[in-house]
C-alpha cells in the first residue's frame, strides 16, 4: 500500500530558492512522507533560519516606554518637534529569513509622535510655533538574528535649536517588528534622559 504524499504548502514552497538542490528538489517533485512529518519541520525551520526573501512591510505606530523608563523633567517653554531625515525611500533591510523595507522619514515620525506623547506627560507643550526646536532623524536601522529573536540596532542625530547635533545608538532585541518598536522606544528614552536636551527644554 502506498503512503499518502503530503503536498508541500505554498507559503513553504516559495521560500524555496530556484536553483536549489538536494531536499528541495525532492520535495518540490515527490511531496512529503506523512510519517515523515519531523522531516518536514526541520526542513521548514532551516528555511526560515537560513533563506533570505519572505518581505516584511512594518510600520511602528501605537508605541510606548516602560513607565518610569523617562525619569520627570520639567519644561520652562513650548517645544517644536521636526522630522530632519528629508529621504522618504525605502531601504531594504535583510536579516536571515525576511526583509524589512524601512522608510528612515516614516521611522522618525513614529519616533516623535511617542516624544510628544512623553513630553505632554511631563506637562510640557509640543507646538509648531515654539521658539525651541529638536530636530530628530533616524539614519539607519539594521537587524541580525540569533535563533528565533532579532535584535534590531537604530542609528540616530538629534539638532537642538541651530546649534548642539549629536549622534544615538539603540539596540532591542524580540520578534522582528518587537525589537524594531522597542530600539525607536529606547532611542527616545535615551533622547528624553540626556542632560543636554533636558538643560534646553528648561
Amino acid at each position: 500500500m502506498k503512503r499518502k504524499r503530503t503536498k508541500v504548502p505554498r507559503r513553504i514552497d516559495c521560500l524555496i530558492p530556484q536553483g536549489f538542490i538536494g531536499p528541495a528538489r525532492v520535495i518540490r517533485k515527490y511531496g512529503i512522507p506523512s510519517v515523515r512529518s519531523f522531516v518536514y519541520i526541520v526542513f521548514s525551520l532551516s528555511i526560515v533560519f537560513f533563506h533570505e526573501g519572505c518581505t516584511v512591510h512594518h510600520i511602528p505606530k501605537d508605541l510606548s516606554v516602560i513607565q518610569g523608563a523617562v525619569q520627570p523633567f520639567s519644561i520652562g517653554e513650548t517645544v517644536k518637534l521636526i522630522n530632519a531625515q528629508a529621504f522618504s525611500k525605502e531601504v531594504l533591510t535583510t536579516s536571515r529569513g525576511y526583509d524589512l523595507p524601512v522608510n528612515y522619514k516614516q521611522y522618525t515620525e513614529s519616533a516623535i509622535q511617542l516624544m510628544e506623547k512623553e513630553i505632554e506627560k511631563n506637562g510640557g507643550i509640543v507646538s509648531e510655533g515654539a521658539s525651541k526646536a529638536i530636530h530628530l532623524s533616524i539614519v539607519n536601522v539594521s537587524l541580525t538574528k540569533s535563533l528565533m529573536r532579532y535584535r534590531s540596532i537604530i542609528d540616530a542625530t538629534i539638532q537642538i535649536g541651530k546649534g548642539h547635533v549629536q549622534g544615538y545608538n539603540s539596540t532591542a532585541s524580540g520578534g522582528l517588528e518587537e525589537a524594531v518598536d522597542l530600539a525607536i522606544a529606547k532611542l527616545v528614552v535615551s533622547i528624553l534622559n540626556d542632560q543636554k536636551v533636558r538643560s534646553y527644554l528648561k
